[in-house]
């Protein structure tokens, strides 16, 4: 099973064995003898694959037959790849040469036969010749055994089964065929008839006895040059005598994905084709087609049939579950997963990674050269794939992150030791250097180096010839590509998005005729390279970005670009730099940009930095009808927009900084056009400080603008004040912002009111946000009052709205009358920044229009705010209530009773909340800085659904319910947070009813020091998770309950310092005794404990991170008094207010611990014996101002990230310097005195990245000995 694809392999290697390229190639090296001879014998092996494939699940020596055979022809596919790849080195070679052909037809012969590189040819095939005797054995082996196996031609034996036929393929072995060209001529005009172009499938048979010639016949019309041209895509399929149309589709299937479930993680349909054509499993096609084309529809067939399956995300697949089982169980052999393999023996490894071909593994956040210990004896590799995160290359330090890091020996001596490779991706690692030898991978066809720090890359990736997909996502500090980059001629795919410091296109780029994707072409200045030179890039499709186009100073270049015949483009993006506007030639530009206009099948076209005064006629030319994206941006001097509502399919137009359009009048919408914009669904304008108003489309019996825009959105156009277009059918989000004279209302009002606001009447909104405009303060006049308008309004205007926000609204005191008026459906309300608001709504918006099915009310920054619910503000449906930032809010006399969320944060003056037993559907309470107020309940307890309670900076809280005595019953509460509380004095206990508080998973007490004690209730017996206690001076020593029946036992995180309530729970779990219940602890940290009574850590087995704070000594540790559990793997040593030494020898079972931080010790001077730790990868020192020096044994070799800061005497590095697999290095310092650094102690650390602040040790090295290998980042001190 295995092996099932095996024969698809074997075909392919007969095809290239008869390939014209390599037999020019091998009658030049004089080696035509030995692939005839291996033509000869595999082709005979490859007719009994069948049958052994079929014979191998009972008969084990077939097994092993079909096992050998597929090792060997990997490993001939290599050499006849190496060939190719030669011959390719040659063709590059030759072509700097042509130029001098006519010189060289002058010069004698004999002293033109000497050539350098053919020696080294002759030396290369010499070793090759060795290869290939080993390889001729070994196909003879195969070919001998295959009869003792009984292994025949299918047609010749039986099985019981129905007979079946050899299988054929569409190699043409006869050399001519005699008497047959009518008849090829006849099938041929058959095919290429007008009936082939009728929607029904075409049959034309080839009848006649066995062996007259059918299937040659066939052959000879299935390689014809003019079905070649005819004809997108071909295929050869066999079909058995007993014809069944699910085992084509089976043949079919099994040619498309012989190899394909190698990859099976998360990719993009584009990644997997590129993928594919790098292991070969895509033919080369001819014509107008492409590889990626026949890979695409692949990959189309395969989804249909539901081998992948679209992910959550919707961009990206995934193989589905039984495929990805199948896919495993057919790899196994030549597949491994280096967290697989890892589980076997040594042995199994050893044969397992031998063999292999294909790899893959988790990356992690720090990945060094001892976890591929297994690749260094994977010799035949073809894949090294990562998985994981796919890109982010924003976040340097969280291990959370996707961003990670590779140490230096990984990409300079492992990787350039797996020469067979053919797939390399290091995407998202961190790295910063590759080695020159990444070059010897002469086989690799897919190089993936996304978000890598390196400034440039090696000259020797120009040597690689046969590179089709290069990947240099987000290298954000790559400078410039290699200068024979130009020698990469199989280079089909160039990705430098996001790799925003490159400054140029390497030389001749315009030699790379394959390329299809170039996602930036930057337009030299000077010498740089002419945008003419796209012109040669006859291919591109996909996505393509011009940049640099003011350095285009001779416009009829533009149009030697020749945009209109890339038919591939889908995306186009032009861009001028943001240079002074003084340096643009507006008429220049103006031409260039007429020029380059694309061809009629753009999809999405972006403008940004334009300096011309109009736009060119092409755009919103109706014949670019597939365009579905336009963006302009900072086209400061354009007067007046393109008549863009002639674009029949644009949906989405986005607008930004046109700074001196002042109106947008009829040419927007195109003259003469009925119906403009019929497919614009979002429509957004934004920093257009000039423009005043926005001409409405004239309206005609039939007639609409914007029949489908969906969403609108207006910002910073501080001049608009005229009417806004109100025919929008299907407007569902409106965002208005930063207009602050545009006055808005969605209530009719007199005429003569309606000249100077806008009406807003959009059936259709479902969302409505209104920052820094003006709402009408009132719908009548001075003879009109409001009431007497809200009687005469039948319905709101906008009817359909669910969520209004207002932000920066000046001048109301309460919310107009009107605003509520027919807003039945309003479910979100937000209220952001009213400087004047006192209260919600007046009487009689409280009496008549309240928002029946508002659900979450948020109210932020109101500072004269006094007034919220009064009695009769029935809202039934208010769920969740946030106010903060409304200092003169003193109380709520009611709250709904429906609510599920109450936050309340940063209102000084609250004193009071109601009876929250009134509140029984209340699940989250949240107070945060609400410093007058003195309890949570005025009523009988909590309430008894409540699942979270945070209470936080409340100084005056003295307890949780206003009267004494009273007994809480809360079984859903999980969570209780107190912080800063710090006139709590009593908690209330629970009721005795083995409910009260059953869930409890988390309890935090910090900073309450007048917090007495803790009921007995609050410790329950499973749930328990995190327990902090900080800061609670008075707290008495846990009740007894929390000792008996191992209520702590399920605790992970602990937190607490050394008050009697904390020493006495650490002294509990450190006992011999009970340290072995405690097997959930995985997090402690300590503050003010003596050390002498931390002695039984050692026992606590599980726990991966400890923290010690504020602990007395003057070295640490004592000598034999304290040990660790070598589980550790986060230390933290802080606050020792007198240690001064600090030695790691004691501790050498940490051999899992990978970060250590040391930090506010004033008077420590040394630290020994790190290098004793073996997985120390991060190291963090801080706040050491007396630490002179760094061990003298030197730093872990293990170790990724240093840290320093603030350690003004720390003045040089250790004299071994620092370690190979350093990768970043960072130094702050606060202090006025700056560090010294002694130059005698050199170092030439190997960072992906390195910040400095005022810390010159680390500057004055870096500097002085790494300038141009180091990106780095120094930042001003404020």
């Amino acid at each position: 099973m295995a092996e099932i694809f095996l024969g698809a392999f074997v075909n392919a290697l007969v095809e290239k064995l008869v390939s014209g390229d390599l037999w020019n190639f091998a009658r030049t090296e004089r080696i035509g003898t030995q692939l005839t001879k291996w033509k000869s014998m595999l082709a005979q092996v490859q007719a009994v694959v069948a049958d052994a494939e079929e014979k191998q699940i009972t008969d084990l020596g077939v097994n092993l037959w079909l096992s050998d055979l597929e090792d060997l022809s990997y490993d001939m596919d290599d050499v006849l790849d190496e060939f190719a790849t030669e011959a390719l080195r040659r063709k590059v070679m030759e072509e700097p040469r042509a130029s001098t052909s006519k010189v060289r037809e002058l010069i004698p012969s004999c002293c033109t036969s000497f050539n350098p590189s053919t020696l080294v040819s002759c030396f290369r095939m010499r070793l090759k010749m060795d290869e290939m005797d080993e390889i001729t054995m070994r196909l003879q082996d195969l070919f001998n055994r295959r009869k003792g196996l009984g292994l025949k031609n299918i047609a010749a034996g039986g099985s019981g089964q129905a007979s079946q036929r050899q299988p054929t393929s569409p190699l043409v072995i006869e050399p001519c065929l005699y008497g047959r060209d009518n008849d090829k001529k006849v099938i041929i005009e058959l095919l290429m008839s007008d009936q082939s172009v009728s929607n029904k499938v075409g049959v034309v048979p080839i009848v006649g006895m066995g062996g007259v010639g059918k299937t040659t016949l066939a052959q000879m019309v299935y390689n014809d040059d003019m079905v070649d041209e005819h004809f997108e895509l071909k295929a050869w399929v066999c079909v058995s005598e007993v014809f069944d149309i699910v085992g084509v589709t089976k043949a079919i299937l099994e040619f498309v994905t012989k190899r394909a479930f190698e990859f099976k993680a998360l990719a993009q349909e584009e990644e997997l084709v590129f993928l594919w054509m790098a292991e070969g499993l895509i033919p080369k096609q001819t014509g107008e087609r492409q590889m990626e084309d026949l890979g695409c529809g692949y990959f189309h067939e395969l989804l249909s049939r539901s081998f992948f399956q679209p992910s959550s995300s919707g961009e990206l697949f995934v193989m589905h579950d039984l495929i990805n089982d199948l896919a495993q169980f057919v790899a196994r052999k030549t597949c491994f997963r280096l967290e697989e393999i890892e589980k076997l023996k040594e042995s199994e490894q050893d044969e397992r990674i031998s063999k292999a071909r294909h790899s893959s593994y988790s990356r992690g956040y720090c990945d060094g050269i001892k976890k591929f210990e297994a690749f260094k004896k994977a010799k035949n590799l073809r894949t090294f794939l990562p998985c994981g995160p796919r890109y982010d290359c924003e976040s340097y330090l969280p291990r959370n992150h996707c961003a990670s890091y590779l140490t230096r020996d990984v990409p300079l001596y492992l990787l350039p030791g797996l020469k067979r490779l053919r797939v390399l991706s290091l995407r998202t690692y961190r790295i910063g250097e590759l080695s020159d030898s990444i070059g010897d991978l002469k086989h690799v066809r897919y190089l993936d180096l996304s978000c890598a720090l390196v400034l440039m890359l090696p000259e020797s990736i120009g040597t690689l010839y046969n590179l089709q997909t290069l990947i240099l996502r987000d290298c954000k500090n790559l400078k410039k590509l290699p200068a024979n980059t130009s020698d990469l001629i199989s280079l089909r795919h160039l990705d430098v998005t996001g790799a925003d410091s490159l400054q140029e296109m390497p030389p001749k780029i315009e030699k790379l005729t394959s390329l299809q994707t170039l996602s930036n072409f930057i337009v030299g200045n000077g010498n740089g390279s002419m945008i003419t030179e796209l012109g040669s890039l006859i291919h591109l499709r996909g996505t393509l970005t011009i940049s640099g186009l003011e350095n285009v100073t001779d416009a009829p270049d533009a149009r030697r670009a020749s945009l209109k015949d890339k038919q591939g483009l889908n995306v186009l993006r032009m861009e001028w730099s943001n240079i002074s506007d003084n340096s643009h030639n507006k008429n220049v530009e103006s031409q260039v940009l007429d020029m380059l206009e694309p061809h009629k099948n753009l999809k999405e076209l972006s403008i940004n930095g334009y300096g011309g005064f109009t736009f060119p006629n092409w755009i919103g030319n109706s014949l670019f009808s597939n365009i579905v994206c336009l963006k302009f941006q900072n086209c400061k001097k354009c007067t007046s927009l393109p008549p863009l509502g002639q674009l029949p399919s644009l949906a989405k137009l986005y607008i930004q900084g046109m700074e001196a359009v002042g109106n947008v009048g009829l040419e927007f919408y195109g003259l003469g056009r009925l119906n403009p914009f019929p497919a614009l669904e979002i429509l957004t304008f934004d920093n257009m400080p000039e423009w005043k108003e926005w001409t409405p489309f004239g309206v005609e019996d039939g007639a609409q603008a914007f029949a489908r825009l969906s969403e609108l959105s207006i910002k910073r156009c501080p001049k608009l004040s005229r009417e806004l277009p109100r025919n929008l059918p299907r407007l569902r989000n409106l965002d208005i912002e930063e207009c602050p004279v545009l006055v808005v209302a969605w209530i009719l009002s007199p005429t003569e009111l309606n000249e100077v606001r806008n009406t807003l009447h959009f059936d259709s909104l479902v969302s409505l946000r209104l920052k820094d405009v003006s709402i009408a303060d009132s719908l009548g006049s001075s003879e009109v009052d409001d009431q007497v308008v809200l009687k005469n309004s039948s319905h709101s205007l906008l009817s359909s709205l669910t969520s209004l926000e207002m932000e920066n609204i000046r001048g109301h005191t309460c919310l107009p009358s009107w605003i509520f008026q027919g807003l039945t459906g309003i479910q979100e309300l937000s209220l952001h920044g009213f400087e004047q608001l006192t209260t919600l709504w007046d009487d009689e918006v409280r009496l008549q229009n309240r928002p029946p099915a508002l659900r979450r009310l948020t109210i932020t920054d109101c500072p004269k705010l006094i007034s919220l619910f009064a009695e009769g503000d029935d809202l039934k449906s208010l769920q969740e209530l946030s106010i903060s930032q409304c200092p003169r809010l003193i109380s709520f006399p009611v709250l709904p009773s429906t609510l599920k969320e109450l936050r309340i944060h940063n209102c000084d003056g609250l004193v009071s909340l109601p009876d929250l037993m009134l509140l029984n559907n209340l699940e989250k309470l949240c107070l945060f800085s609400c410093p007058s107020l003195p309890y949570l309940s005025s009523g009988s307890g909590l309430p008894p659904g409540l699942k979270e309670l945070t209470v936080e900076w409340c100084a005056e809280l003295k307890s949780l319910i206003a009267e004494e005595g009273i007994e809480i019953n809360c079984p859903s509460l999980e969570s209780i947070d107190f912080l800063k509380c710090e006139r709590l004095k009593t908690l209330p206990d629970v009721m005795q009813n083995n409910n009260g508080l059953k869930n409890l998973s988390r309890l935090g007490i910090n900073w309450c020091s007048n917090l007495e004690s803790l009921p007995e209730g609050w410790f329950p017996t499973t749930n328990f998770r995190k327990f902090h206690i900080y800061t609670c001076e008075k707290l008495k020593p846990l009740p007894n309950r929390a000792y008996n029946n191992n209520c702590l036992a399920s605790v992970e995180r602990l937190f607490l310092r050394g008050f009697p309530a904390g020493t006495g729970l650490l002294s509990h779990i450190l006992a011999e005794g009970s340290s072995s219940y405690f097997t959930n602890l995985t997090s402690l940290h300590i503050i003010d404990v003596n050390i002498g009574k931390l002695c039984g850590l050692h026992r606590l087995y599980s726990l991966r991170e400890l923290s010690l704070w504020d602990c007395d000594g003057v070295s640490f540790p004592e000598h034999g008094m304290l040990s660790f559990p070598s589980s550790l793997v986060i230390l933290g040593i802080r606050r020792f207010p007198n240690l001064e030494k600090l030695s790691f020898k004691d501790f050498q079972n940490l051999d899992s611990l990978e970060t250590l931080h040391i930090g506010f010790c004033p008077k420590l001077t040394s630290i020994s014996e790190l290098r004793l730790l073996p997985s120390l990868w991060q190291l963090r020192i801080f706040d050491c101002p007396n630490l002179a020096s760094f061990p003298e044994q030197g730093l872990p070799p293990s170790l990724s990230n240093l840290y320093i800061s603030d350690c003004p005497e720390l003045a040089s590095f250790p004299e071994q310097g620092l370690p190979h697999s350093l990768l970043h290095l960072y130094g702050f310092s606060k202090a006025s005195q700056p560090c010294t650094y002694d130059s005698t102690r050199m170092c030439k650390p190997y960072l992906s990245c390195a910040v400095f602040s005022p810390i010159s040790f680390v500057l004055g090295a870096i500097t002085s000995e790494v300038p141009s290998k180091i990106p780095m980042q120094i930042p001003e001190l404020p």
